[in-house]
């Protein structure tokens, strides 16, 4: 983390799977002796610009989102966290957003945009209706093409200020040696998020 940190500064995201308040391992399956929260203090240290938290329930998936464990848990870092599953109502959207001056910067959503439960409109006229924001478009593209090439010529078409995008790669080195993420995060000319699937 901290060499990727040194080569991107500003540009690294570490996700934090945590059940019980200790963070876990090898695709939530391995719990830890180490606290979330140590965790995330040492990515911070390192130089990691954003923490993602996502709180796993003792069967190894993802929990109901804990607004007061991520509020805690956010409010001791310097870093923004990124609340990452758990969403399943515009009322838990709002309560997280009700909290972002304890530190939460951001959620992302899943499963409830998939099954449905939660729309991309009206979770994005909850965050810009309260920020005071024009309410931004959703629409959906596909491209032909080299995967990186091609997401970093939208980006540059519609101006992004931040790019969000999955990596499968486990090893960290292969990741900054030839992935996909790796090519959008060295080119983007605006943030670049890089979540695990």
């Amino acid at each position: 983390v901290r060499e990727a940190c040194r080569l991107f500064p500003g540009r690294i995201a570490v996700k934090i799977d945590a059940r019980g308040g200790y963070a876990t391992a090898a695709g939530w399956t391995h719990a830890t002796p180490v606290k979330a929260l140590d965790v995330a203090l040492r990515a911070e240290d390192m130089g990691a610009s954003t923490i993602i938290y996502a709180d796993i329930n003792p069967d190894g998936a993802l929990s109901e989102v804990n607004i007061e464990t991520v509020t805690d848990f956010a409010f001791a870092l310097t870093a923004p966290v990124i609340a990452s599953g758990g969403v399943r109502s515009l009322e838990d959207l709002r309560e997280l957003k009700s909290n972002a001056s304890a530190g939460i910067a951001g959620v992302i959503l899943g499963r409830a945009l998939y099954t449905g439960k939660i729309r991309a409109e009206d979770a994005l006229a909850i965050i810009t209706g309260e920020c005071g924001l024009e309410p931004s478009r959703v629409s959906g593209i596909v491209r032909q093409g080299g995967i990186y090439h091609e997401v970093l010529e939208e980006a540059a078409t519609f101006k992004a200020d931040l790019i969000v995008m999955s990596s499968h790669r486990p090893a960290m080195r292969t990741y900054f040696l030839g992935s996909n993420a790796g090519h959008v995060v060295r080119y983007a000319k605006c943030s670049v998020l890089v979540v695990r699937d």
